[in-house]
């Protein structure tokens, strides 16, 4: 929910009060990078390794080989009938965990083999819940089609049937909160917080050595971007010639990751030098000063529309590869996806510099929210899954213009004494509309279906356009009569 962004400001706020920024982002820094190895801890200290649980185990010694191994198969079926999405005919006629644990242990078994054998001598087209009476089409059933072919007929199984120490349920106690999942809890919370305060104060400096050409923010914020990019392709790299061994299968070695977060967090304190940032020496923080700036009618209501575009960002940075993933696309695609994306976000990010000059920053977002209406509407009628690429650029540029934008509009609104705290306050307000928009935009994708969400946040963005033109127009806004008032106030 991005909950951790709202306490960025106070952190901020001691930098402010104290005058020491630099000394706020260099401690930002340093925990940065230890968050990052934190997950690391995992390789090294027992107690937050994972465990490796089985669900089931044969109890009968003397079984014999052939028949272990349709076990072993059976119980691979289940598994995947258990989580597969069309199986639906099985999520009523196989109880769940908390009945199988009342009831007795062989009864899961004895539905299972039972069913096995009845598919494997007959061809059915339509099956009958031997639990609730209901018939339910099974045809292009892709479960039952895994069970039929899969799972081999079995042989003398019959007397096994009735036996409740052939095929048992083990339960191994798994705790609700393990210490690995706390680990990985305050390491992404905290990588969340401290990230929110680096770019913040990062924005500051940038802002600072820009002076007068603000606009020009886009070129310089391009390169987060671009570094992501390559950290991509980079770690993907890695990952592919480093391998792990997890709970006795090979995986790819990803947890390299977290050890070039942690490097190139350490590398990037080597620009703190050339890190520059005004104080206004008749003035001091405090809160009434920001309240005048940026607290009155107009910028709240700029704080509004950045909270409703960062939540369409949300599908871009968490639902988009879910979405490709319906579609049926393949790791090319996917790969493709998230090869473009950055790129295009740093190219957005340094054509807002001629844009927010050419027609203004009020506009630009206008422009931003344009594109989110546009794109989600191709979205919730795209059946083909490389056109959501070609519309995955106009979100991509969205997300590269508009958070320009309002890092110029924001700043023009803040006084040397009070810039970290007002561009922290822009930083959280966009962190936390994107994470809280992930969960918003899963509730409805659950609720509503893919297509109907699609809709209503394109006729949603399209609205929010709508008035936000309305109040450009009609507004009497001006930077100029800002800036003014923040002088007169100085002197």
């Amino acid at each position: 929910m991005g909950l951790p962004n709202l306490l960025a400001p106070l952190y901020l706020l001691l930098g402010e009060k104290f005058r020491a920024r630099k000394t706020v982002l260099i401690v930002a820094a340093v925990a940065l990078s230890l968050c990052c190895v934190l997950p690391l801890l995992s390789l090294i200290v027992p107690p937050l390794q994972p465990k490796c649980y089985s669900k089931t185990s044969v109890n009968s010694f003397d079984a014999t080989s052939e028949d272990a191994t349709h076990q072993a198969v059976i119980k691979n079926a289940l598994v995947h009938l258990k989580y597969a999405n069309d199986a639906n005919i099985f999520k009523r006629s196989i109880p769940s965990s908390k009945d199988v644990i009342r009831k007795p242990r062989s009864n899961l078994t004895t539905m299972l083999l039972r069913e096995n054998l009845r598919l494997n001598n007959e061809d059915v087209s339509v099956h009958t819940n031997d639990a609730l009476g209901q018939p339910s089409e099974s045809k292009n059933n892709y479960s039952l089609h895994y069970l039929r072919t899969n799972v081999p007929r079995l042989t003398n199984t019959s007397s096994h049937l009735n036996d409740p120490t052939y095929f048992s349920e083990v339960h191994h106690p798994q705790p609700w909160i393990s210490a690995l999942f706390i680990t990985l809890m305050l390491s992404r919370s905290q990588l969340v917080l401290l990230e929110s305060i680096d770019i913040a104060l990062a924005n500051v400096a940038t802002m600072t050595y820009l002076k007068e050409e603000k606009a020009s923010y886009g070129a310089y914020y391009m390169w987060s971007h671009l570094g992501t990019a390559l950290s991509i392709c980079f770690i993907a790299g890695l990952a592919w010639f480093v391998k792990i061994p997890v709970c006795e299968v090979e995986k790819s070695g990803y947890f390299m990751a977290f050890i070039w977060g942690f490097v190139i967090t350490l590398l990037s304190m080597l620009s703190l030098p050339w890190f520059k940032f005004e104080y206004n020496e008749k003035k001091s923080f405090n809160w009434s000063g920001v309240k005048n700036d940026v607290f009155n009618a107009h910028y709240i209501f700029m704080f509004i529309v950045l909270f409703c575009t960062s939540l369409c960002l949300s599908f871009q940075i968490y639902w988009e590869f879910w979405y490709l993933d319906g579609l049926s696309a393949g790791p090319f695609l996917l790969g493709g996806a998230a090869l473009i994306r950055r790129p295009l976000v740093a190219l957005s990010t340094f054509g807002s510099t001629y844009l927010i000059k050419k027609i203004g920053d009020l506009n630009t977002i206008c422009f931003a929210l344009l594109l989110y209406s546009l794109s989600f509407l191709a979205l919730s009628f795209t059946r083909i899954a490389w056109l959501v690429l070609i519309i995955d650029t106009l979100q991509a540029v969205a997300d590269g213009i508009s958070f320009c934008a309002f890092t110029v509009l924001f700043y023009n609104a803040s006084s040397p004494e009070n810039s970290s705290i007002i561009s922290g306050l822009l930083v959280t307000v966009f962190a936390v509309g994107y994470e809280s928009g992930s969960t918003l935009m899963g509730v409805l994708f659950h609720t509503l279906g893919t297509q109907v969400t699609l809709l209503i946040y394109s006729t949603s963005s399209a609205a929010l356009l709508v008035i936000l033109l309305l109040y450009v127009h009609f507004s009497k806004y001006d930077h100029g009569y800002q800036k003014l008032a923040q002088d007169s106030e100085k002197e």
